[in-house]
């Protein structure tokens, strides 16, 4: 558990063997001691995702959340992102994110769940960016998905 300092997990929390995501690489689920309020609804249940500190909701509550706090879509196409940044100098942002468990084999140009989805990851995201960085990055994002896709397709086709 890279998360903690020496490998332990606090007492506090307890790993989820299965959280329903097998395809997001380096999402960390935790079922909580005691419930915690985070954006006025509660949960026995936290995320991380590299940067990210994150609850899961169903999409119709992630939507409330979205409106209450400010958010706005990201310029991403590949998967539905919404931000608000606390400082839009320096952040944290604070955002709502589409599970992406998918994203390997739509990079792959496998044909994407259509449609709004069951749940939405909404929490916050500590690293150190401004607004405009991100919304810079978010712009490209669809167009480097599309060529890493193509650079993994490259590579498999050189496979004996």
């Amino acid at each position: 558990m890279a998360l903690f300092m020496g490998g332990a997990t606090p007492g506090w929390l307890t790993a989820v063997e299965n959280d329903g995501h097998d395809g997001m690489m380096g999402l960390e689920t935790f079922d909580l001691k005691e419930p915690i309020t985070v954006f006025g609804a509660p949960t026995t249940r936290i995320s991380f995702l590299q940067e990210w500190v994150v609850t899961e909701r169903d999409y119709d509550a992630a939507l409330v959340t979205i409106r209450n706090e400010g958010m706005k879509r990201a310029p991403i196409k590949l998967t539905e992102q919404y931000y608000h940044f606390v400082d839009p100098e320096a952040g944290p942002m604070i955002g709502a994110f589409a599970p992406t468990d998918d994203a390997l084999s739509v990079m792959l140009g496998m044909p994407a769940e259509t449609g709004k989805p069951k749940t939405m990851f909404i929490g916050c995201n500590y690293t150190v960016a401004s607004q405009d960085e991100f919304l810079d990055a978010a712009g490209k994002a669809d167009a480097m998905a599309g060529a890493a896709g193509q650079d993994i397709e490259n590579m498999l086709e050189g496979e004996p």
